[in-house]
């Protein structure tokens, strides 16, 4: 589908969130923000586990933290939209924020 956020390569378990489809302002836009992939045991004998791995970096620039946020609650809402369903998630990345920054709290406690 054209108008799906998530764009893919012929990998169907990697996808891309692309900033530019949500269109709120330019200056909160700046590309990919994040890339997941789902991979699975090769187990032949059991049941097959799965996982989501998300990698992100999140805009660099300490006096913009309302586009920090923003990232970071669009990147939630599309690896929400991405799984579709519950999976353990491991999420990397560069966030240029503190422990102590709200982009950090939002993260990890919601």
């Amino acid at each position: 589908d054209d108008n799906d956020d998530h764009k893919t390569n012929n990998d169907k378990s990697k996808k891309s969130i692309n900033m530019s489809d949500h269109k709120k302002t330019n200056s909160l836009l700046s590309g990919n923000v994040a890339t997941t992939t789902t991979t699975s045991s090769s187990s032949s004998n059991k049941p097959k586990k799965q996982i989501c791995i998300a990698n992100t970096h999140v805009f660099w620039d300490p006096k913009f933290t309302d586009v920090k946020i923003w990232q970071a609650w669009i990147l939630c809402e599309e690896i929400g939209r991405a799984l579709g369903r519950e999976l353990p998630l491991v999420l990397c990345g560069d966030f240029n924020s503190e422990p102590t920054s709200v982009v950090y709290e939002y993260l990890t406690k919601g």
